[in-house]
């Protein structure tokens, strides 16, 4: 649960570092980021026409747009750690590091699971509350990526499991991330119920035997 609180702490961090600098800026922050996306995505549009994009949904999922890449950075940091660390010269290649075993090892609580789908209800039950779909978008869009986490942790155990090469592991994960996000994100959803994690351990003895 550690790895789990860490991003959580931080997401929080990151939001109210954000909510203080709504509440210094002023009701001007709106006009602010929107014209700020505007410039930056404007390059997409004119490389495909047929690109419509929605800045006023954009807006509204902004805070979990936010969140998601500061969590997506402190995971990263994190998995790379040990690596930086045994390119230091005259340093023997380290244990690996505590928190990134965590990483690898990375289960969802319950509370989040609920979470999740609560803010399905919330985002396509059509409800008319207001701002209940904003608030349902944002918490589901940052669950979902933390299900993701959770997903890439069963794939690192199945490559264990597996035996493959860091090359392979590497590239088969640049590959996942690219196109299987979807995938990989309901694979950790399933992995609360299905204990996919727990299903490999459990048949070690045979893939030692395969290899």
């Amino acid at each position: 649960l550690s790895a789990f609180f860490t991003l959580l702490l931080n997401a929080l961090i990151g939001a109210g570092a954000i909510a203080l600098w709504v509440s210094r800026i002023g009701p001007k922050w709106t006009t602010m980021v929107q014209s700020t996306m505007e410039s930056l995505l404007e390059p997409l549009s004119k490389i495909n026409a047929n690109i419509q994009i929605n800045y006023a949904d954009l807006m509204m999922q902004l805070p979990s747009i936010i969140l998601i890449m500061w969590m997506g950075a402190i995971y990263v940091a994190v998995l790379l750690e040990g690596r930086l660390t045994s390119m230091e010269p005259g340093k023997p290649d380290p244990v690996q590091p505590t928190m990134r075993q965590q990483l690898l090892t990375l289960r969802m609580p319950d509370p989040v699971v609920w979470l999740f789908i609560l803010s399905l209800l919330g985002t396509f039950g059509g409800f008319e509350v207001r701002g209940l779909a904003a608030v349902s978008a944002n918490v589901m869009n940052v669950t979902f990526v933390m299900f993701f986490f959770q997903g890439i942790a069963v794939v690192a155990r199945l490559f264990e499991r597996l035996r493959m090469g860091s090359f392979w592991q590497f590239v088969f994960m640049v590959l996942i991330v690219v196109h299987l996000f979807l995938f990989v994100s309901l694979v950790g959803l399933m992995d609360y119920w299905l204990d996919f994690r727990g299903r490999l351990d459990k048949r070690t003895p045979e893939f030692n035997k395969e290899t």
